[in-house]
């Protein structure tokens, strides 16, 4: 990977992350972490906080292909899979690149709850895709985000605007 993205990723996320939190990457389409685990160990290194990459799933098509292909209303498709059993304390984030329609992170986050009843869960992304709400969005930054109903915060680092990138 880029490694300048990687640091300025990290850099981003280390305004809303601290050495005391656990930082968990996002699974790739591939079924395991790839850019964002590097992206996590470079927050570790940076501030100290604590990297588990714990999640994984089976190899899938990506969220977007999988709407071109079976519309709006598709299904996920699979699922996540926590590969620790040990007791964890400390607030837990997920990390991830890009959130669209949210169902991802949606899964991920309550799968690790599942988990991990007595821990906070929430969810970090770079960037928010999405015509609908980037109007509200484009003056997020660095804030817990209000528009997504969800039972969970989802802070949004940078917004940015794909008109009909997800329509179909």
């Amino acid at each position: 990977y880029n490694r300048r993205a990687v640091i300025v990723s990290a850099d981003l996320f280390s305004k809303i992350i601290t050495k005391n939190d656990i930082v968990v990457p996002m699974p790739s389409h591939f079924g395991y972490s790839t850019y964002m685990l590097s992206v996590a160990e470079m927050l570790q290194k940076k501030i100290g906080c604590k990297c588990m990459d714990i999640l994984s799933s089976d190899a899938h098509e990506t969220w977007y292909d999988t709407k071109l292909k079976q519309g709006r209303n598709a299904e996920l498709g699979y699922s996540f899979k926590v590969n620790n059993s040990n007791k964890i304390t400390g607030k837990i984030y997920i990390i991830d690149n890009v959130y669209s329609t949210g169902r991802t992170m949606e899964t991920a986050i309550s799968k690790l709850r599942e988990m991990f009843p007595n821990n906070q869960v929430d969810g970090i992304v770079i960037g928010y895709v999405d015509s609908e709400t980037v109007n509200v969005l484009s003056k997020a930054l660095i804030s817990p985000s209000t528009v997504f109903d969800a039972p969970f915060t989802i802070y949004v680092i940078v917004s940015f605007l794909s008109v009909g990138l997800y329509d179909t």
